[in-house]
């Protein structure tokens, strides 16, 4: 797994993601977020909306039972390869 963007590095303004505050802490968690779903797609070589639908599902999942935040972008990546990895087979 290798996620190489950072929030400041791409341009939200071509996410046209449903903005689904309900899952982000607050605009800088949800940039966080949003930078991961872009790396992942684009290392996938998939559509944004297909893995921000996969992304976003994990981490509705995850952040629930979570007592910490500060890796759940990792731990949810980590699964969204594992979900593609497991679709692919």
């Amino acid at each position: 797994m290798k996620v190489i963007m950072k929030p400041d590095t791409i341009n939200h303004d071509d996410l046209t993601l449903p903005n689904r505050a309900n899952l982000y802490a607050d605009e800088k968690d949800r940039l966080k977020h949003l930078a991961y779903i872009a790396s992942i797609a684009q290392e996938q070589h998939r559509p944004i909306p297909e893995i921000a639908d996969c992304y976003e599902r994990i981490l509705g999942d995850l952040r629930q039972n979570a007592r910490v935040h500060d890796y759940l972008n990792v731990f949810v990546a980590k699964k969204v390869f594992e979900h593609l990895k497991q679709r692919s087979e």
